[in-house]
């Protein structure tokens, strides 16, 4: 074993390691590619937030539905150094013309707050998980897998909500852990702060409302016997159901502020107001303010032996949904694997698209066995083996062996099915997108499976086994990014057979086809149609991005198409129908022998395909 301070170093030293692969990483070809609606955030969303603000038209500071006001304050630093943010010219009707310079450069300027910002966070992260688990190590390993994710890292660079929702949720699930762990009050104010920007990024953040609860009540029963012992079991109830509703107080205050648009404006999609976002929110409160009342009542008026005859059963009842939640998620992760990575679909779950989302391929005829591993199957494929095997690896020993943190892994893993479960609720089948906020919970889980592993017999004597994991870690995370580059949010694990997809590329490729059209002859005189953002931002010629072409097709020299667009426009899509118009677009996508094309990771359903129009050549 390593001395106290030895071992803070190292953990400093891999730390900061990790922190410069994600820099090192993230600002590689940063201002390189498009997303969808990422050009909506730069030109409209986040200018007309900073003007509402400064000229005080505090309606106008309705940006977005998500609503996505904290990223207006992260990514909107760049409004110091980028007054003009304007990316395109339209010098004819339908057609646009880019300035690809301009692109990259706001592209740039918008995205390196956002990755400076969850780069350096993962310090805050490390620092408070070192404060719940008074140890540097698992500390590190979780900061580490956070900071070498290609999904994590992926997301760090795209203008979306998204992209500050999991490190700001994250931030409230640990900073109320270390609440309940330590009682200090500054961690009421952090998870408070916390609170409100993840509501300030997307709605889903309310869901964090009950599972603050579940936490309290989780500490509640860990902590009786001691409470009890110092007759203090009243007291501390109530002194933590007064933190947790100041918490809900402060948060919604905060929140407003930030983002006055929700109270003063009536017509916010809809009367969304501040008051209409808590009715909404009803059912969850109410439940949560009885459950309040029936533990108050209880501890006030029950005689002793039967609280205690209640807690012991609720233990038990905690231990056993503990082990229940273990093997599910063991069982699922298992079940995935087997009917995936062996090539096999015994289950003939292939057919179902990952993007399927409420589709009626999705959300009717399905048994609930097979939409509860579509659900995980994209999260599943989206993280590194050695996550996975960590993962497995915690959950099956805790079915025998509670683990050393169990107090938090058991919610954590409570979170991942509750999430889900919400998600089949809704008939949603979730992304990788969606799923965003489960994955440092993952993290944590995997990091807590490393700690376990490195406790057995056999390893327990191995000096400087610590140090040995941490390389592990960061090699295999080195790789990770190393293989997905520069496509990391498009990151699907070597366990994934080829022919199968959990993500599209979502615009990204776009750039590539890009600069292969740039390459043409005489290219500022081409005309391109695309099925999808991502390419006309850098072409510097004319570009169309219509649903209807056949008026224009003469004029088009070159059509750029993607796995997205092949669903979008075809006209017999049971998904999304095309418009009719469509046809004459669509038949390239049944052509052979592209002029260009690109293949996302190595994947061929996730592909960008350029043809050369048969109006102006042939191929």
């Amino acid at each position: 074993m390593f001395p106290i301070k030895k071992k803070k170093i190292y953990a400093v030293i891999f730390l900061a390691s990790s922190l410069v692969i994600f820099f090192a990483f993230g600002f590689y070809r940063l201002s390189k590619f498009e997303t969808t609606d990422e050009h909506y955030w730069i030109q409209e969303r986040i200018p007309q937030y900073w003007e509402a603000v400064s000229e005080r038209k505090w309606k106008q500071t309705l940006i977005n539905d998500k609503p996505g006001i904290s990223l207006a304050y992260v990514s909107g630093f760049a409004m110091f150094f980028e007054k003009n943010v304007e990316l395109y010219t339209n010098p004819e009707k339908h057609v646009s013309v880019y300035n690809p310079a301009a692109t990259e450069r706001l592209n740039f300027v918008f995205r390196v707050p956002i990755l400076i910002f969850n780069g350096l966070f993962s310090i805050f992260f490390f620092w408070i998980i070192r404060r719940i688990s008074k140890n540097d190590w698992l500390a590190l390993w979780f900061s580490s897998f956070i900071l070498l994710s290609p999904i994590l890292l992926g997301i760090s660079r795209i203008i979306n909500p998204d992209t500050l929702l999991w490190v700001f949720s994250t931030a409230v699930i640990f900073s109320f852990i270390a609440f309940l762990e330590s009682k200090e009050k500054k961690f009421i104010i952090f998870t408070s702060l916390f609170l409100g920007c993840a509501l300030l990024s997307k709605y889903i953040a309310t869901v964090l409302f009950p599972f603050l609860f579940i936490l309290l009540i989780l500490d509640l029963i860990r902590n009786y016997e001691k409470w009890n012992e110092e007759k203090q079991l009243k007291i501390n109830f109530l002194k933590l159901s007064s933190y947790y509703w100041a918490v809900v107080l402060a948060s919604f205050a905060f929140f407003a502020f930030l983002f006055p648009a929700v109270i003063l404006d009536k017509d916010y999609y809809q009367q969304k107001t501040i008051i209409t976002i808590l009715f909404e929110l009803k059912l969850i409160f109410l439940f949560l303010i009885l459950v309040n009342a029936f533990i108050l009542t209880a501890v006030n008026f029950l005689k002793k032996e039967y609280i205690i005859s209640i807690y012991k059963r609720l233990a038990k009842l905690r231990d056993i949904s503990a082990k229940l939640v273990y093997l599910v998620l063991a069982l699922i992760f298992i079940l995935i694997l087997a009917n995936w990575t062996l090539g096999h679909d015994f289950m003939n779950l292939s057919r179902i698209p990952f993007d399927a989302r409420k589709d009626l391929v999705f959300s009717q005829g399905l048994p609930l066995n097979q939409k509860i591993l579509l659900e995980f199957y994209p999260l599943v494929y989206s993280l590194s083996p050695l996550v996975i095997i960590s993962l497995l690896f915690l959950w099956i020993r805790s079915l025998f062996r509670k683990n050393s943190f169990d107090w938090i892994t058991f919610p954590a893993s409570l979170f991942l099915l509750a999430y889900i479960a919400a998600s089949l609720v809704n008939n949603l089948l979730t992304t990788i997108r969606y799923s965003i906020m489960l994955y440092p919970l993952l993290f944590f889980l995997a990091s807590v499976g490393v700690f376990e592993f490195l406790k057995i017999f056999s390893f327990s004597k191995i000096k400087g086994k610590e140090f040995i994991i941490s390389l592990v870690i960061l090699l295999a995370g080195l790789t990770s990014l190393w293989g997905s580059k520069p496509f990391y949010f498009e990151y699907t694990n070597i366990l994934l057979p080829k022919n199968y997809l959990i993500t599209g590329s979502w615009g990204e490729g776009g750039y590539e086809a890009a600069q292969y059209l740039n390459s043409l002859p005489d290219a500022k005189n081409l005309t391109v149609w695309t099925d999808y953002s991502g390419t006309c931002e850098f072409f510097v010629g004319k570009c169309l991005n219509l649903y209807e072409v056949k008026n224009l097709k003469n004029s088009i020299n070159y059509y750029v198409l993607t796995r997205r667009g092949e669903i979008r426009y075809n006209p017999d899509s049971i998904r999304w129908p095309g418009n009719p118009n469509n046809v004459d677009a669509y038949m390239y996508y049944k052509k052979e022998n592209p002029a260009w094309k690109l293949e996302i990771n190595g994947r061929p359903g996730d592909f960008i395909k350029i043809y050369q129009s048969d109006a102006t050549g042939k191929n």
